[in-house]
């Protein structure tokens, strides 16, 4: 499958869904994209809205692809929220298919996802995944970063607030001295001058 490089764009800048931000200009487009398969051509229209005073930002509306292109034979999706990547209620930001698929949860422009990894590739004969938190490569329990490839070759990589740890030992204890110290319970002590 590939997308045809024939596109049309109708403002639609009139419509309610187009009114914008306050402070900045918005335009609506309806793009017609054409995408070409084994069994013909297909049309396909998704609202574009750009915000922005001189530069259009990329806008998904109605939980519809902002942007989709080709690279090769793979196909990305992304979803954007006034020019950054996002996309709510735990559903990737960010999606390729082609030869193997990958997924990447994006949260305000930064790799983030609070329960499962932030990026996923599953290759042919690989699979990648890394956790992320606001932008920082991290994870409470395991390695944040892993690797598995064909003949059994495996690779893992610790990090606890984007410092990297090449080993659990050292990862552990860096989770214990960021950890929340308890104030040991108040004593009280004499009056100075008393007995």
């Amino acid at each position: 499958m590939s997308l045809n490089a024939k596109n049309t764009f109708n403002d639609v800048s009139g419509t309610p869904a187009a009114s914008g931000l306050k402070g900045l200009l918005s335009r609506a487009f309806d793009c017609v994209s054409g995408v070409r398969s084994g069994k013909g051509y297909k049309e396909r229209t998704t609202r574009l809205t750009l915000f922005g005073i001189n530069v259009g930002l990329l806008h998904s509306e109605n939980d519809e692809p902002s942007r989709v292109y080709a690279i090769g034979g793979t196909i990305v999706r992304e979803w954007h929220r006034y020019g950054r990547l996002h996309r709510d209620g735990d559903k990737p930001a960010k999606t390729s298919s082609g030869f193997g698929t990958s997924y990447e949860w994006y949260q305000n422009g930064k790799l983030h996802r609070d329960k499962g990894p932030a990026v996923s590739d599953e290759g042919l004969s690989s699979s990648n995944r890394a956790y992320y938190k606001h932008g920082k490569l991290h994870r409470d329990d395991g390695p944040a970063r892993v690797s598995e490839g064909s003949y059994g070759m495996h690779w893992k990589l610790w990090a606890y607030n984007g410092v990297e740890y090449k080993s659990s030992a050292e990862y552990e204890a860096a989770k214990q001295s960021n950890a929340p110290k308890t104030q040991p319970p108040a004593t009280s002590k004499p009056a100075p001058g008393g007995s």
